[in-house]
């Protein structure tokens, strides 16, 4: 093994380190979309959950999460308990 890595083997490390920090650290907001799945998930609540601290079904999170539109009542629910705005989250509302 040399002690001098060829360019390659640098980029291909560096690659990997940003990949590691952007799993590890995440992205802001402004990398990535808001994703209600991830949000959900990372705070440990099944749909059931969630579903019963805004006051909708299960089915309803189900149908958003895989990639439905929310009724704006329901919109205004999930953006209130995140703090976000509607608009981030779903643009075209």
């Amino acid at each position: 093994m040399s002690l001098f890595p060829s360019i390659s083997t640098g980029r291909v490390l560096r690659r990997r380190f940003v990949r590691y920090m952007l799993r590890v650290v995440g992205t802001t907001t402004r990398d990535r979309r808001f994703n209600l799945r991830e949000a959900r998930i990372n705070e440990g609540l099944s749909h059931e959950a969630l579903a019963t601290r805004l006051g909708v079904s299960h089915n309803t999170l189900r149908r958003i999460e895989d990639g439905g539109l929310p009724q704006p009542r329901v919109a205004k629910l999930i953006a209130d308990y995140y703090r976000r705005r509607v608009s981030d989250i779903w643009p075209s509302l």
